[in-house]
């Protein structure tokens, strides 16, 4: 069975200041557009009393936002259960600390290669020192930020120096690395159906020292892996996209994006619910009656969107 989510990612803002070939643009559309502090508070605060326990603040990219540590604050003193931010790490070695001292609870970085020429090449318009991102990791573990994960796009046989790198580098900084499998559309197709087996076979053959599956609150099962040199992994075990989690997900065309994230609910920068990151059906305007702080008018909003969630998970 699947449960009602628990998980919202909140887009603070929409533009973003690397432009990575890969992205797939969670917070678009692209306007410029963002929420008050007041109604992300109040937004949260609905959430938290809908049973949400887990958010996180995601863009375009969050730390550009010039009053970040104000918001993180604010949210924080809601008693978030779990609050925690993705980032690109741009910023990370001036904010790390603020973002601590504001309340922000855990990190996630996405880095997906340590060649600074490969890094430079991801970039189709503003270019970012690879090493800053790097000072940027090591300043959020020294202001005390703990379980902090590398988010790293898998894309295929081009990727595989980057993962070993990778691996590496997180081995000694006792991090996570989260492993994607590249999401069919926002690379070449020939390197869009990665699937997650061949993903763990190649960790099989690096050696794996200890291995246990974990559960979600979202009913979605990953291994938590360990190698042998002693870089842990989290690896997506479900191919998302054999899971229909709501009821319109019958008549989906575009289904083979569900890979990444179709379970958590999204908070867009414009105000929308969205239940499905893939389609831009059936989402929820909640702009008017957050920025109103009209508090009935948010609840059915989170009423209607649970309401088509699907009563058994398909795999």
């Amino acid at each position: 069975m699947l449960a009602q989510s628990q998980y919202l990612r909140i887009s603070v803002n929409n533009t973003c200041n690397l432009s990575c070939f890969f992205c797939h643009n969670e917070g678009a559309p692209i306007t410029g557009e963002s929420l008050s502090i007041d109604a992300l508070e109040f937004a949260c605060r609905i959430a938290k009393k809908k049973g949400f326990t887990k958010f996180k603040l995601t863009g375009g990219e969050p730390t550009i936002r010039r009053d970040i540590c104000q918001l993180v604050e604010r949210l924080a003193a809601v008693g978030l259960e779990d609050f925690s931010m993705i980032t690109n790490g741009a910023l990370l070695e001036s904010l790390a600390e603020p973002l601590k001292k504001a309340g922000l609870q855990r990190i996630n970085v996405s880095l997906h290669t340590l060649d600074p020429e490969k890094f430079d090449a991801m970039q189709i318009k503003n270019k970012v020192s690879m090493n800053r991102i790097l000072r940027g990791i090591d300043k959020a573990i020294e202001v005390g930020f703990r379980d902090m994960k590398i988010n790293f796009v898998y894309t295929g046989s081009a990727s595989d120096a980057d993962l070993i790198d990778l691996l590496e580098y997180i081995a000694v900084r006792n991090l996570t690395l989260v492993v994607l499998p590249v999401i069919a559309g926002s690379a070449d197709d020939s390197q869009a159906n990665i699937t997650l087996d061949e993903l763990y076979a190649k960790f099989v053959n690096m050696g794996i020292r200890s291995e246990r599956t974990i559960l979600d609150n979202e009913g979605i099962q990953k291994r938590l892996i360990v190698l042998d040199s002693g870089a842990t992994i989290l690896l997506r075990k479900d191919e998302l996209s054999s899971r229909k989690p709501y009821t319109f997900c019958e008549s989906c065309t575009v289904k083979k994006q569900c890979r990444e994230g179709i379970f958590p609910l999204r908070l867009s920068a414009a105000g929308e619910l969205i239940p499905c990151l893939a389609s831009i059906k059936n989402r929820i305007s909640i702009r008017e009656a957050l920025e109103n702080q009209d508090e009935a008018a948010v609840v059915e909003a989170f009423h209607n969107v649970q309401g088509w969630r699907a009563a058994v998970a398909q795999a």
